[in-house]
């Protein structure tokens, strides 16, 4: 039955699109008329001119924050840094982190040393 339904939809692709939606879904060599070399088909269009490669900004995006010094990310490496001295830590979280108020615990010490924001 399952089977059935498959080539009746295939059929109607091929009826209602032309031979062309079938070698498309199959990503087969169509051949041509006359002399001509056979053109091939490929199931993903090629990107258009001036579209942004995302995985190229986000590697670029990796590598910069693999520069920054641990202590500005880890909050380990930032007690590390200001020694557990509890004025130090006070003055930091003063002058470095800001107040966004909202309700229940959203980002944790992690987060928050992250977003340079956390909850009261």
């Amino acid at each position: 039955m399952i089977c059935s339904a498959w080539v009746r939809s295939l059929a109607c692709a091929v009826v209602f699109l032309g031979p062309l939606a079938l070698a498309q879904s199959a990503s087969l060599a169509l051949p041509t008329t006359g002399s001509a070399p056979a053109t091939e088909v490929r199931d993903a269009p090629q990107p258009p001119a001036g579209v942004i490669d995302v995985g190229t900004i986000e590697d670029a995006a990796l590598a910069q924050a693999d520069r920054l010094p641990p202590a500005a990310w880890e909050v380990e490496a930032l007690a590390l840094e200001l020694a557990f001295d509890l004025p130090a830590m006070h003055a930091f979280v003063r002058d470095h982190v800001a107040l966004d108020p909202y309700p229940g615990v959203l980002r944790g010490a992690q987060g928050t040393l992250a977003a340079r924001a956390g909850n009261a």
